[in-house]
């Protein structure tokens, strides 16, 4: 039995790294630029995760995805190979 919250599919490991790549991320940017950087993805959040006007739609393809940004809507397919 899978336990609950967990992916299964083709995609779960690569869901495992971005979001391991993510979490560090906020430390480089804590240690860098402080905590409300950190917390707020980098100006595209509230500290709170709640999207703001500075919140970017997800760029197209084949443009890369910042790992530390929110994104609203847009074009998630082909995410993993960006």
């Amino acid at each position: 039995m899978i336990s609950p919250g967990y992916l299964e599919g083709p995609n779960e490991d690569l869901n495992f790294m971005e979001t391991c790549a993510h979490e560090f991320g906020h430390d480089v940017l804590f240690a860098e630029a402080g905590l409300v950087w950190s917390w707020g993805h980098e100006g595209t959040s509230t500290i709170f995760g709640n999207t703001n006007a500075f919140t970017p739609a997800v760029p197209p393809n084949p443009q890369p995805i910042n790992l530390m940004w929110y994104h609203v809507g847009g074009d998630f397919t082909n995410y993993y190979n960006r």
